[in-house]
Protein backbone atom coordinates (compact mmCIF):
# COMPACT_ATOMS: atom_id res chain seq x y z
CA UNK A 1 0.00 0.00 0.00
CA UNK A 2 1.36 3.41 -0.95
CA UNK A 3 2.40 5.70 1.87
CA UNK A 4 -0.05 8.51 2.60
CA UNK A 5 0.89 11.81 0.98
CA UNK A 6 -1.36 14.79 1.36
CA UNK A 7 -1.69 18.52 1.75
CA UNK A 8 -3.80 20.23 4.38
CA UNK A 9 -6.25 22.44 2.55
CA UNK A 10 -9.32 24.36 3.65
CA UNK A 11 -12.67 23.20 2.27
CA UNK A 12 -15.91 25.09 2.79
CA UNK A 13 -18.84 22.95 3.93
CA UNK A 14 -22.57 23.71 4.27
CA UNK A 15 -23.67 21.93 7.47
CA UNK A 16 -27.35 22.93 7.55
CA UNK A 17 -29.58 20.03 6.50
CA UNK A 18 -31.65 22.32 4.25
CA UNK A 19 -30.60 25.81 3.15
CA UNK A 20 -31.48 28.31 0.43
CA UNK A 21 -29.22 30.09 -2.06
CA UNK A 22 -30.91 33.06 -3.75
CA UNK A 23 -29.89 34.33 -7.19
CA UNK A 24 -31.85 37.54 -6.62
CA UNK A 25 -32.45 39.84 -3.65
CA UNK A 26 -34.96 37.98 -1.45
CA UNK A 27 -35.73 41.01 0.68
CA UNK A 28 -34.78 42.47 4.06
CA UNK A 29 -33.49 40.09 6.67
CA UNK A 30 -33.15 37.09 4.35
CA UNK A 31 -29.52 36.11 3.58
CA UNK A 32 -28.65 35.46 -0.06
CA UNK A 33 -26.90 32.22 0.94
CA UNK A 34 -25.96 30.31 4.10
CA UNK A 35 -22.54 30.82 5.61
CA UNK A 36 -19.74 28.41 4.89
CA UNK A 37 -18.20 26.26 7.61
CA UNK A 38 -14.46 26.17 6.70
CA UNK A 39 -12.61 23.04 7.69
CA UNK A 40 -8.95 22.09 7.35
CA UNK A 41 -8.88 18.72 5.61
CA UNK A 42 -6.25 16.25 4.51
CA UNK A 43 -6.44 16.17 0.71
CA UNK A 44 -4.51 13.15 -0.53
CA UNK A 45 -2.23 13.17 -3.54
CA UNK A 46 -3.93 10.63 -5.81
CA UNK A 47 -0.81 10.37 -8.00
CA UNK A 48 1.65 9.76 -5.17
CA UNK A 49 -0.67 7.26 -3.50
CA UNK A 50 -1.26 5.47 -6.82
CA UNK A 51 -5.03 5.69 -6.42
CA UNK A 52 -6.74 3.61 -9.09
CA UNK A 53 -9.87 5.75 -8.99
CA UNK A 54 -12.95 4.44 -10.74
CA UNK A 55 -16.01 6.42 -11.75
CA UNK A 56 -18.24 3.66 -10.31
CA UNK A 57 -16.32 3.27 -7.01
CA UNK A 58 -14.96 6.68 -6.05
CA UNK A 59 -17.30 8.71 -8.27
CA UNK A 60 -14.43 10.34 -10.16
CA UNK A 61 -11.75 9.24 -12.59
CA UNK A 62 -8.76 10.80 -14.31
CA UNK A 63 -8.62 10.24 -18.08
CA UNK A 64 -6.50 11.40 -21.01
CA UNK A 65 -7.88 13.54 -23.81
CA UNK A 66 -6.54 15.30 -26.89
CA UNK A 67 -9.60 17.55 -27.12
CA UNK A 68 -8.97 21.19 -26.30
CA UNK A 69 -10.52 24.63 -26.63
CA UNK A 70 -9.20 28.14 -26.07
CA UNK A 71 -10.11 29.71 -22.76
CA UNK A 72 -13.36 31.67 -22.83
CA UNK A 73 -14.08 30.73 -26.45
CA UNK A 74 -17.34 31.79 -28.04
CA UNK A 75 -20.15 29.49 -26.79
CA UNK A 76 -21.17 28.67 -30.36
CA UNK A 77 -17.68 27.30 -31.05
CA UNK A 78 -17.71 25.28 -27.83
CA UNK A 79 -21.06 23.75 -28.80
CA UNK A 80 -19.90 22.94 -32.33
CA UNK A 81 -16.43 21.55 -31.71
CA UNK A 82 -15.94 20.73 -28.03
CA UNK A 83 -19.28 19.24 -27.01
CA UNK A 84 -19.07 16.38 -29.55
CA UNK A 85 -15.57 15.52 -28.33
CA UNK A 86 -16.77 15.35 -24.73
CA UNK A 87 -19.75 13.23 -25.74
CA UNK A 88 -17.41 10.76 -27.43
CA UNK A 89 -15.08 10.71 -24.43
CA UNK A 90 -17.85 9.92 -21.96
CA UNK A 91 -19.60 7.46 -24.28
CA UNK A 92 -16.46 5.45 -24.89
CA UNK A 93 -15.33 5.49 -21.27
CA UNK A 94 -18.69 4.47 -19.81
CA UNK A 95 -19.81 2.25 -22.70
CA UNK A 96 -23.01 4.28 -22.82
CA UNK A 97 -25.62 3.96 -25.54
CA UNK A 98 -25.88 7.73 -25.90
CA UNK A 99 -24.36 10.86 -24.36
CA UNK A 100 -25.85 14.34 -24.46
CA UNK A 101 -23.71 17.42 -23.63
CA UNK A 102 -25.91 20.34 -22.64
CA UNK A 103 -23.98 23.04 -20.77
CA UNK A 104 -20.52 24.31 -19.90
CA UNK A 105 -18.65 26.81 -17.76
CA UNK A 106 -15.24 28.35 -18.16
CA UNK A 107 -13.74 28.97 -14.74
CA UNK A 108 -10.77 30.97 -13.54
CA UNK A 109 -9.35 31.56 -10.10
CA UNK A 110 -9.05 35.30 -10.80
CA UNK A 111 -12.53 36.01 -12.21
CA UNK A 112 -14.31 38.61 -10.08
CA UNK A 113 -17.53 39.08 -12.07
CA UNK A 114 -19.26 36.10 -13.60
CA UNK A 115 -21.13 35.90 -16.88
CA UNK A 116 -23.32 33.15 -18.33
CA UNK A 117 -20.37 30.89 -19.18
CA UNK A 118 -17.44 32.51 -17.33
CA UNK A 119 -17.36 31.97 -13.61
CA UNK A 120 -14.90 31.95 -10.71
CA UNK A 121 -13.61 28.71 -9.25
CA UNK A 122 -16.20 27.25 -6.86
CA UNK A 123 -14.66 27.28 -3.38
CA UNK A 124 -17.46 25.35 -1.71
CA UNK A 125 -18.13 21.61 -1.37
CA UNK A 126 -21.06 20.57 -3.54
CA UNK A 127 -22.57 17.96 -5.83
CA UNK A 128 -24.52 19.21 -8.82
CA UNK A 129 -27.72 17.12 -8.70
CA UNK A 130 -30.08 15.42 -6.28
CA UNK A 131 -32.55 12.54 -6.56
CA UNK A 132 -35.21 15.08 -7.55
CA UNK A 133 -33.28 17.57 -9.67
CA UNK A 134 -31.52 15.00 -11.89
CA UNK A 135 -34.63 13.44 -13.45
CA UNK A 136 -36.23 16.87 -13.67
CA UNK A 137 -33.23 18.11 -15.66
CA UNK A 138 -33.74 15.26 -18.14
CA UNK A 139 -37.39 16.30 -18.48
CA UNK A 140 -36.39 19.93 -19.01
CA UNK A 141 -33.76 19.16 -21.66
CA UNK A 142 -35.39 16.28 -23.52
CA UNK A 143 -39.13 16.58 -22.86
CA UNK A 144 -40.30 14.43 -25.79
CA UNK A 145 -38.06 11.50 -24.79
CA UNK A 146 -37.75 11.91 -21.05
CA UNK A 147 -40.21 9.37 -19.73
CA UNK A 148 -38.72 6.60 -21.84
CA UNK A 149 -35.15 7.58 -20.99
CA UNK A 150 -35.89 7.71 -17.27
CA UNK A 151 -36.99 4.07 -17.27
CA UNK A 152 -33.37 3.05 -17.91
CA UNK A 153 -30.12 3.91 -16.18
CA UNK A 154 -28.93 7.48 -16.68
CA UNK A 155 -25.83 9.20 -15.31
CA UNK A 156 -24.80 12.85 -15.11
CA UNK A 157 -21.07 13.27 -15.78
CA UNK A 158 -19.17 16.56 -15.62
CA UNK A 159 -15.92 16.67 -17.61
CA UNK A 160 -13.43 19.07 -16.01
CA UNK A 161 -10.03 19.93 -17.49
CA UNK A 162 -7.41 22.69 -17.35
CA UNK A 163 -6.97 25.03 -20.32
CA UNK A 164 -3.80 26.72 -21.54
CA UNK A 165 -1.51 25.58 -18.73
CA UNK A 166 -1.50 23.06 -15.85
CA UNK A 167 -3.81 23.61 -12.86
CA UNK A 168 -1.50 24.44 -9.98
CA UNK A 169 -2.67 26.95 -7.39
CA UNK A 170 -6.39 26.15 -7.31
CA UNK A 171 -6.88 22.47 -8.12
CA UNK A 172 -10.04 20.42 -7.67
CA UNK A 173 -10.59 18.22 -4.62
CA UNK A 174 -12.91 15.19 -4.82
CA UNK A 175 -14.37 13.05 -2.05
CA UNK A 176 -14.19 9.27 -2.41
CA UNK A 177 -17.88 8.32 -2.65
CA UNK A 178 -17.19 5.19 -0.61
CA UNK A 179 -16.15 7.31 2.37
CA UNK A 180 -19.37 9.34 2.53
CA UNK A 181 -21.51 8.82 5.59
CA UNK A 182 -25.30 8.41 5.33
CA UNK A 183 -25.92 11.86 6.79
CA UNK A 184 -23.09 13.78 5.08
CA UNK A 185 -25.13 15.23 2.21
CA UNK A 186 -27.21 18.37 2.75
CA UNK A 187 -29.83 19.96 0.52
CA UNK A 188 -29.19 23.35 -1.07
CA UNK A 189 -32.27 24.84 -2.69
CA UNK A 190 -31.40 27.18 -5.56
CA UNK A 191 -33.93 30.01 -5.71
CA UNK A 192 -34.33 31.86 -9.01
CA UNK A 193 -37.14 34.28 -9.80
CA UNK A 194 -38.53 32.04 -12.52
CA UNK A 195 -37.69 28.57 -11.15
CA UNK A 196 -36.14 26.57 -8.32
CA UNK A 197 -33.42 23.93 -8.35
CA UNK A 198 -31.54 21.64 -5.99
CA UNK A 199 -27.96 20.60 -5.43
CA UNK A 200 -26.15 18.90 -2.56
CA UNK A 201 -23.94 20.62 -0.04
CA UNK A 202 -22.15 18.60 2.64
CA UNK A 203 -21.27 18.35 6.28
CA UNK A 204 -17.69 17.61 7.23
CA UNK A 205 -17.09 14.07 8.43
CA UNK A 206 -13.58 12.98 9.53
CA UNK A 207 -14.17 9.63 7.80
CA UNK A 208 -14.34 11.32 4.39
CA UNK A 209 -11.30 10.77 2.19
CA UNK A 210 -10.45 13.65 -0.13
CA UNK A 211 -8.14 13.46 -3.15
CA UNK A 212 -6.63 15.71 -5.81
CA UNK A 213 -4.34 15.37 -8.80
CA UNK A 214 -1.48 17.88 -8.46
CA UNK A 215 -0.56 19.93 -11.51
CA UNK A 216 -3.21 18.50 -13.80
CA UNK A 217 -2.13 18.83 -17.41
CA UNK A 218 -4.15 20.13 -20.35
CA UNK A 219 -4.05 16.58 -21.74
CA UNK A 220 -5.89 15.29 -18.66
CA UNK A 221 -9.54 15.51 -17.65
CA UNK A 222 -11.57 14.52 -14.63
CA UNK A 223 -14.85 12.69 -15.02
CA UNK A 224 -17.08 13.65 -12.08
CA UNK A 225 -20.19 11.56 -11.54
CA UNK A 226 -22.74 13.94 -10.05
CA UNK A 227 -25.72 11.58 -10.29
CA UNK A 228 -26.33 7.91 -11.08
CA UNK A 229 -29.79 6.35 -11.10
CA UNK A 230 -28.18 2.98 -10.31
CA UNK A 231 -27.81 3.03 -6.53
CA UNK A 232 -25.52 -0.02 -6.52
CA UNK A 233 -22.71 2.21 -7.84
CA UNK A 234 -21.18 5.47 -6.63
CA UNK A 235 -23.98 7.99 -7.12
CA UNK A 236 -22.43 11.35 -6.21
CA UNK A 237 -19.08 13.13 -6.38
CA UNK A 238 -18.65 15.89 -3.83
CA UNK A 239 -16.01 18.30 -5.10
CA UNK A 240 -14.61 21.77 -4.57
CA UNK A 241 -11.75 23.96 -5.68
CA UNK A 242 -9.21 24.68 -2.96
CA UNK A 243 -6.02 26.64 -2.49
CA UNK A 244 -3.02 24.29 -2.59
CA UNK A 245 -0.68 25.58 0.13
CA UNK A 246 2.28 23.86 -1.55
CA UNK A 247 1.80 25.44 -4.99
CA UNK A 248 4.43 27.88 -6.21
CA UNK A 249 3.55 31.48 -5.47
CA UNK A 250 3.94 32.62 -9.08
CA UNK A 251 1.65 29.93 -10.53
CA UNK A 252 -0.65 31.41 -13.20
CA UNK A 253 -4.37 31.65 -12.39
CA UNK A 254 -6.12 28.37 -12.97
CA UNK A 255 -8.20 28.29 -16.16
CA UNK A 256 -10.54 25.38 -16.82
CA UNK A 257 -13.65 24.24 -18.62
CA UNK A 258 -16.39 22.01 -17.25
CA UNK A 259 -18.85 20.40 -19.64
CA UNK A 260 -22.04 18.81 -18.27
CA UNK A 261 -23.27 15.62 -19.92
CA UNK A 262 -25.89 12.93 -19.43
CA UNK A 263 -25.08 9.34 -20.32
CA UNK A 264 -27.97 7.01 -21.16
CA UNK A 265 -27.75 3.21 -21.11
Amino acid sequence: MAQEQFVEGVLNFRPADIADIYFYDPGPGIPRQPEFAPQKVRIHDARAEHLNASIDRQGFELVSTTADIAFNSDPALVHKSYYPAMERLVKEHLSAARVFAFDHDFRSSNVTEQTEHLRPAVMGVHNDYTELSAPQRVRDLLPAEAEGLLKRRFVFINVWKPIGHPAEGTPLAMCDAGSLGPDDLTLLRLRYRERNGQIHGAKFNPMQRWFYYPTMQTSEALLLKVFDSDESRACFSLHSAFTDPTARKDAPPRQSIEVRTIAFF
